[in-house]
């Protein structure tokens, strides 16, 4: 019926795949401050640079309040690019990335956050990235 090849391409085309449960975006968290880290998309990634004067432990990158990435921390001066398609929720649904295959349009990148990972009885630190350049 189908080729190998077939089914693989078939498999290639959903834009939104099903993974396990990911990160639970953290509402009680109040923000603290939005830092002068810029956040870029570009085609299917997002490019950030701590410009910041401080170093950063691990955490989570969040998308539009949803969608989460753990990372291992931001250095002074690091630049990190993440594929959008990495980026979860706690459903498991990816982050609307778009690109050449995709079967939807791409997801408008609106709310870019970090939180940073605090002990187990204390809520994480939020903080607010700056989106730059978001258009349909």
């Amino acid at each position: 019926m189908f080729s190998g090849v077939g089914l693989a391409l078939l498999a290639g085309c959903a834009s939104r795949g099903e993974l396990d449960s990911g990160p639970v975006y953290p509402l009680a968290s109040q923000r603290v401050e939005t830092l002068d880290i810029h956040a870029f998309r570009e085609g299917t990634r997002l490019r950030l640079t701590n410009t910041t004067a401080r170093s950063f432990g691990p955490g989570t990158l969040w998308l539009n309040g949803r969608y989460g990435y753990a990372i291992e921390g931001l250095a002074i001066g690091e630049t990190l690019r993440v594929p959008l398609g990495d980026f979860v929720d706690a459903q498991g649904r990816r982050f609307g990335a778009g690109g050449f295959f995709a079967a939807e349009p791409p997801e408008l990148l609106a709310l870019v956050e970090l939180t940073v990972d605090a002990p187990a009885d204390e809520q994480p630190v939020k903080y607010g990235l700056i989106a730059v350049g978001q258009r349909r």
